[in-house]
């Protein structure tokens, strides 16, 4: 099973010429419970986001698909997912991502490989990761604060 997610006037039907066996659902959005369901159920996940009128946009979708272990095709030249390497499956046009996708389904080791960098990916900037560095900095913060404090102490007591 395969997720697409594109823009709202992506004509998946015209843009990708499914069999007529093929069960097409569109929803305008996801709840967070049906984003889950339906990533857990899928073999891939194409993500088919293009540009952005702002620099350094990154996808926060992609960063949700990522946590969830299923392996993401996104387009390669798009501005979303510049920080992505080996967790995503980048494709230029329709053939290199029909290529790409008959490739990973068919290895096995190349599915865990790309599974392993997304997991590791999302636990490395994870909220709880994220807000432990800040933690982290904000005690090294106080513990220098205090300690040129206890030196300005001993500088004014010395004189």
């Amino acid at each position: 099973m395969f997720l697409i997610l594109g823009p709202k006037k992506m004509d998946i039907l015209e843009k990708f010429s499914p069999d007529p066996d093929i069960i097409l659902r569109e929803e305008k959005v996801l709840t967070k419970e049906k984003f889950d369901l339906y990533f857990a159920a899928c073999d891939a996940v194409v993500l088919h986001k293009f540009q952005s009128k702002y620099e350094a946009v990154v996808s926060s979708t992609a960063f949700q698909a990522l946590g969830l272990g299923t392996p993401l095709f996104v387009p390669r030249h798009s501005d979303f997912f510049h920080p992505f390497t080996t967790e995503v499956v980048k494709y230029r046009d329709r053939e290199e991502l029909k290529n790409n996708l008959l490739e990973l389904l068919n290895d096995q080791q190349k599915q865990k490989k790309i599974r392993d960098a997304a997991l590791s990916f999302a636990e490395k900037y994870s909220g709880e990761n994220i807000a432990y560095e800040y933690i982290k900095l904000f005690e090294r913060l106080i513990e220098f604060r205090h300690k040129k404090i206890n030196r300005q102490i001993e500088y004014d007591t010395a004189y």
